[in-house]
């Protein structure tokens, strides 16, 4: 198991940083992306102590296998992000949901043994490609005289300055825009990550909802796209963010099986998308993929379960994390019968 300790933390921890500005390889990428993996495998596991625990969860989608990535029984972890170099995890975790002690953690497996680490208090962070500074959301009273909201820093702690009250921040995978949005609603709004100017993402006749995810380097997202008749998750072309457009619909819901999207993901390079979908209160993970025509398809050692949410997806497309409550640690042990 984690041994993941909130302190009283003001100054952020200073994080290793990519050792060189060249953009990556598709297979550095998957390189680093198999070293946190690793390395996750190695924590193990604790038994929940209630059935509201809330843990995060990894997804492999090549081979459909699940297991538990991040665990406390003395947190409420959630919010995961991957790094888009895929050499760290970041995520928030809560001490019996006193949110004004949230803290912000890292796994940065560029380090040789790596641990979970406390970058201090926030929630639902993101980092930018550069791994120099890191966006996040602050509660009203985590910190003295300072404003709930948004807000980005470097990472020594240097230079906070806030982006409204919009609470749910993705740094773009080309490090010049913030998208954020409030959590599964809109509108949604891109700001410049250096001057934070800022301009509302329009899609005539639609309304953005979720959380969008960025597919690639700072043109398109995965998202929900709704209007009063029908809903569907696509890829949107946001180039113009006053003037997007819905390059591609992914699948339209009630085409074959009709529930409620939540957090869709989705990877340009394996061609899927990976979302969770809810029916009648109970969550589980569906798949859909462009090489295979139908609906999507449910993974069934996933759920149903009461709770299903906040997935990220590792920047190779191999791996989604997700968070859950207790019950679906009855179903991973059925895996492995």
């Amino acid at each position: 198991s984690l041994c993941l300790v909130c302190a009283i933390a003001i100054v952020l921890a200073v994080s290793s940083r990519l050792k060189a500005d060249e953009p990556l390889t598709p297979e550095q990428v998957s390189q680093n992306v198999a070293k946190v993996v690793e390395r996750v495998r190695s924590f193990k596991p604790v038994e929940p102590e209630n059935d509201n625990q809330q843990d995060i969860y990894i997804f492999d989608v090549e081979t459909g296998k699940i297991e538990v990535a991040f665990d406390d029984p003395t947190l409420e972890l959630g919010t995961p992000y991957w790094s888009e170099d895929g050499s760290r995890i970041l995520f928030d975790a809560t001490p019996g949901r006193k949110w004004n002690l949230t803290q912000i953690m890292m796994l940065d497996a560029s380090k040789d043994d790596a641990e979970v680490t406390m970058l201090g208090f926030g929630n639902r962070p993101t980092i930018s490609p550069d791994g120099k500074q890191i966006c996040y959301r602050l509660y009203g009273d985590n910190l003295p005289d300072t404003e709930q909201g948004t807000w980005v820093l470097n990472l020594d702690g240097s230079d906070m300055r806030p982006l409204g009250t919009r609470s749910f921040p993705r740094w773009s995978p080309d490090g010049k825009t913030i998208l954020i949005s409030k959590y599964d609603a809109a509108p949604v709004f891109l700001y410049d990550a250096k001057t934070l100017e800022n301009q509302e993402l329009i899609l005539a006749g639609h309304e953005i909802s979720s959380n969008p995810d960025w597919i690639d380097l700072s043109r398109h997202l995965a998202a929900i796209v709704r209007t009063p008749e029908d809903e569907k998750i696509a890829v949107i072309d946001i180039s113009q963010p006053d003037h997007c457009r819905i390059e591609r619909v992914l699948w339209e819901n009630g085409n074959g099986i009709d529930v409620e999207i939540i957090d869709p993901v989705y990877s340009a390079v394996s061609g899927k998308c990976v979302f969770g979908g809810n029916k009648e209160n109970q969550g589980q993970l569906y798949i859909l993929d462009d090489k295979q025509k139908g609906p999507p398809q449910a993974v069934k050692i996933s759920g149903p379960v009461d709770y299903l949410e906040e997935l990220a997806m590792s920047p190779d497309g191999r791996y989604v994390l997700f968070c859950s409550y207790r019950d679906i640690r009855k179903l991973l042990k059925e895996q492995t019968d």
